[in-house]
C-alpha cells in the first residue's frame, strides 16, 4: 500500500483485551483489540487500531480459529514520531 512502501525501521503490533462473549461446548466468540504501529526509511508509515471479531471451534489440536474479522477504528498514514531502538535479538551479544 502507499501507506508502507519502504524498507520497515520499525513494526510494533500489541494485542490489548481479549474478551470472551459466548463459550457453549466447542464453539467460542470473542473480540480482541489491537494496535499496529509502523514506519520505513524512506518515511512512510501508519498506525492503525483496530478489533478483531473471532469465532473459534475446539479440535483434537485445541482451540482454532474458524473466522476472523478485523474491523478498523483508526488509521492514520502519518509515520509514528519518535526513535526507533533496535529489538534485543538484533543487538551484539556481549
Amino acid at each position: 500500500t502507499a501507506a508502507f512502501s519502504g524498507r520497515v525501521e520499525m513494526l510494533v503490533y500489541l494485542i490489548g483485551g481479549v474478551d470472551l462473549l459466548s463459550l457453549e461446548g466447542d464453539a467460542a466468540h470473542m473480540l480482541t483489540t489491537f494496535q499496529a504501529l509502523s514506519r520505513s526509511n524512506d518515511g512512510s508509515g501508519f498506525h492503525y487500531i483496530g478489533m478483531f471479531d473471532d469465532d473459534l471451534v475446539r479440535t483434537s489440536q485445541g482451540w482454532q480459529f474458524s473466522r476472523r474479522w478485523a474491523h478498523p477504528m483508526y488509521l492514520s498514514t502519518t509515520p509514528p514520531p519518535g526513535t526507533a531502538f533496535p529489538m534485543p535479538g538484533a543487538l551484539p551479544r556481549r
